[in-house]
């Protein structure tokens, strides 16, 4: 659905207190979505995912017919065959010059705790150069390392004026859970 419209310019998707009958909840695929959110490079302003439970959950069966779908449809770009480099997060999204509110995750971005997105995976270099406000959901300093010194990296780059653009950063000083 999300690489079928023509120009995205918002998308949220809120899964918060959703569950199944049997006690499950949803599941979203980061990368997945990652993929289908990259043909809207430069369309996309904002980008709220309120996926926090379910960021780094595989769904194989899923994937599976995501990728029949997109197949049948003929809408998956061209870059779609290279493999993708950020294991199960969103990836990066620096090539998408038009987005400047986003609302995401932590491991969304930086992979599940206790593990990194992919090699060489920093968040001062995964973001968008146009970023005015940004919102990292479930951030728990001291809950991972590796996040805790990537956000901290990224504290520093924008206290260097690094991030001219970004007014607003929620969830990085103080814990922001869905």
């Amino acid at each position: 659905m999300i690489q079928i419209s023509r120009e995205l310019e918002e998308f949220t998707l809120s899964l918060g207190g959703l569950l199944h009958m049997d006690g499950g909840s949803p599941g979203v695929h980061a990368a997945a979505l990652g993929r289908a959110l990259g043909v809207h490079k430069a369309t996309l302003r904002v980008l709220d995912l309120d996926i926090e439970a379910s960021a780094g959950r595989w769904i194989p069966r899923l994937e599976d017919e995501f990728d029949r779908l997109e197949e049948a449809l003929s809408v998956r770009p061209d870059t779609e065959a290279e493999p993708w480099a950020y294991g199960l997060t969103a990836g990066s999204l620096r090539e998408f010059a038009a987005l400047t509110h986003l609302g995401i995750p932590v491991q969304a971005l930086l992979g599940a705790v206790g593990t990194t997105g992919g090699p060489g995976l920093r968040l001062v270099g995964i973001l968008p150069p146009n970023l005015e406000s940004l919102r990292l959901y479930d951030y728990v300093k001291g809950r991972c390392a590796a996040h805790d010194e990537l956000i901290a990296e990224f504290v520093e780059a924008r206290a260097r004026s690094g991030f001219a653009r970004l007014v607003e950063v929620v969830g990085v000083d103080e814990t922001h859970l869905l």
